[in-house]
């Protein structure tokens, strides 16, 4: 496991890949709206994936992969290419995450200890950080309380 400086180095770097590989960026954000983003975001979404999906990993990949291709997405997208830059990388562990509900978001936490719980942010320990292309934001876990609001959609290792 890392520290919380690498693990907020290789955050900034998922950001900063990530703004790279979604040039068009979402639709869905005040200061990019407009009729191309949301062409963009329709397309992607309504397109038809070819990967197999067996599990909630494979549609992670998934959503990346068309995110990259159409180049735009919103918060999940932006989420899962992140999520995706990370493993490939061998950056463990990782947890793609959401608030769930009214007001959904996508992110991802880098060095959450294994075997932690959703509602105790105290015990993710102290180098988790959160990774959020979306928001283009990096920052120590600690630093948000909200998030133990948020449910872990998939992680690394299981």
């Amino acid at each position: 496991m890392m520290n919380l400086g690498q693990n907020l180095v290789w955050g900034k770097s998922a950001v900063s890949f990530t703004k790279k590989a979604l040039t068009m960026g979402p639709s869905n954000k005040l200061s990019n709206m407009g009729l191309r983003p949301l062409m963009c975001v329709n397309m992607m979404r309504g397109s038809p994936s070819p990967m197999k999906k067996n599990n909630m990993y494979d549609h992670i990949r998934s959503w990346a992969a068309r995110a990259r291709h159409f180049k735009c997405g919103n918060c999940a997208e932006h989420a899962a290419v992140a999520f995706v830059f990370l493993h490939d990388r061998g950056i463990l562990p990782i947890h793609y995450m959401a608030f769930l509900g009214k007001g959904d978001h996508g992110f991802v936490v880098i060095g959450r200890k294994t075997g932690s719980s959703d509602g105790s942010l105290a015990s993710w320990g102290p180098n988790a950080i959160v990774c959020d292309p979306y928001k283009d934001k990096c920052y120590p876990v600690m630093h948000n309380p909200s998030l133990v609001n948020a449910k872990t959609i998939w992680s690394f290792p299981r």
